[in-house]
């Protein structure tokens, strides 16, 4: 029925409407000379269309244009659209711009945007159309939005932190970033400084390259190690790089950190274990060079002692007790340059500690010191090599008799949790203060005038063989915790 209409429309323009379009020249060639798509209409019919509009309408000439409807032009997406406009166009409600699709005469489909106006030519009203092809348009601005969703996947995924940052305070962050600094969601990051996560002794430094990077942002940007603080308080190390960017036209940074934390300790761990291979090396060299003179010297030794007088004779003991001192520290050298034959059997681990208490009560009563056995368990069966388990609670309990120059007291303690034993010793000694903590196992450091400095590392060697570790807590000027934990599993 409305085709019919619409037939009917195109065969009653009459002679008037000639005379009408022979009166518009001068508006038909100024239409002409637009440099856009523009068409004249009266109730939906179009009566004139200038080059471009018969280009995007892919008409050949006007005739193909002229006396057609709207509706023959409209895709049915933007039907009722159209019909809506031209309501509201017959009652002179005036027309903002509007988008809709359309038919080209050889079928394609396009986007356009539409702006329509009533002009009166000789006192007749007209529909003024100015048409915009905004489908090359809509096509970038699609594509650029999913290039925008591509990257933004890349960046939200990335396995390295990318953030955001303005004025020192964070904007944006990843799901790497969040996971870094062991947060849930991003709101417990974004609006916080950046200064809130980082180690006070680089703040100077983190605000001085803030300037530095918006100031000179074609200086390529550098690599710099950084100590980042967790929610949690703890610390992870990471690598980062910073640069120039820009948020609502306010110079911000780009800051992009890759946690190097486990590499960090793996190359640690490296380093320490090439310093024990060089130091056994050295030590089984300097125990050797001295054993072989020492075994003579201590043997004429022995011959001579009952040639010396009486009143000289303790002249002999002082030299034989400081030989049996140089023999325990070429012991230690030798312990640690080579693995010994380790043969496991099961014993009672409460019982060889208990030994070892037996053993070192002497020296602690010469130091004032009391031992205090507070282990409550009667037996915890282990396998283990008997000898190398007493050296272990030899070395840490002579290292807190002598830490308590004035006396005091020192405590043992067991327990069993889970899949592990769990051994303490707290002394009431100086302590060992933070600074230092961090090279207390190193082999040949120590904080005693006396001593080789070779007692934890030779511990921490053992406990390695038995997948164990030796913790240490300690408070300047209140004591050292030593704890000892190896896998344990009933025998």
């Amino acid at each position: 029925m409305n085709n019919m209409k619409r037939r009917q429309g195109v065969m009653e323009m009459n002679q008037n409407d000639q005379q009408i379009l022979q009166q518009k020249t001068t508006v038909m060639n100024a239409m002409e000379a637009t440099p856009f798509p523009v068409l004249l209409g009266r109730d939906g019919i179009f009566l004139f269309a200038n080059k471009h509009a018969l280009r995007l309408l892919e008409a050949e000439d006007l005739e193909h244009i002229r006396g057609r409807h709207v509706i023959d032009f409209t895709h049915k997406t933007s039907y009722q659209h159209t019909l809506k406009e031209l309501a509201l166009l017959k009652r002179d409600v005036p027309q903002s711009s509007s988008l809709k699709n359309i038919l080209t005469l050889r079928g394609n489909v396009l986007e356009i945007e539409t702006v329509i106006s009533k002009i009166t030519v000789n006192g007749e009203k007209l529909d003024y159309i100015i048409v915009k092809d905004s489908s090359e348009s809509s096509t970038l601005q699609h594509r650029y939005l999913m290039q925008k969703k591509h990257y933004q996947t890349l960046i939200d995924n990335s396995i390295d932190t990318v953030a955001l940052v303005t004025d020192n305070i964070f904007q944006y962050i990843n799901k790497a970033g969040l996971k870094l600094f062991g947060a849930e969601h991003e709101s417990e990051i974004i609006g916080r400084s950046v200064l809130d996560f980082i180690h006070r002794r680089d703040h100077e430094d983190v605000l001085q390259r803030t300037i530095r990077v918006i100031d000179h942002p074609e200086v390529p940007a550098e690599r710099v190690e950084r100590e980042f603080i967790r929610l949690d308080g703890t610390s992870r190390f990471v690598e980062s790089v910073v640069m120039p960017f820009n948020i609502d036209n306010k110079p911000s940074l780009q800051v992009i950190l890759r946690d190097i934390t486990e590499n960090k300790q793996q190359h640690e761990h490296i380093v320490k274990n090439e310093k024990l291979l060089t130091a056994g090396q050295l030590s089984a060299g300097i125990a050797h060079e001295i054993r072989n003179p020492l075994t003579s010297i201590k043997g004429f030794l022995q011959l001579l002692e009952h040639k010396i007088p009486e009143e000289n004779k303790r002249y002999a003991e002082i030299m034989r007790e400081e030989i049996d001192k140089i023999e325990r520290i070429t012991g230690e050298m030798l312990s640690l340059s080579k693995s010994q034959a380790i043969i496991r059997s099961q014993h009672n681990l409460v019982a060889l500690i208990e030994e070892v208490i037996t053993l070192l009560e002497p020296q602690a009563t010469l130091k004032n010191v009391v031992i205090h056995n507070i282990i409550e368990v009667q037996e915890i069966a282990i396998l283990c090599d008997k000898q190398q388990i007493k050296q272990v609670f030899i070395n840490i309990m002579k290292n807190a008799i002598e830490s308590m120059e004035g006396g005091g007291r020192v405590s043992v303690a067991m327990s069993v949790e889970k899949a592990w034993v769990k051994a303490a010793v707290t002394d009431e000694g100086c302590g060992i203060p933070k600074s230092l903590i961090g090279q207390i196992n190193e082999p040949f450091f120590t904080t005693k005038g006396t001593g080789t400095g070779l007692g934890l590392t030779i511990c921490n060697r053992i406990l390695k063989e038995y997948g164990g570790e030796l913790h240490i807590d300690s408070v300047e000027g209140q004591g050292t915790a030593f704890t000892v934990i190896f896998p344990y599993k009933e025998c």
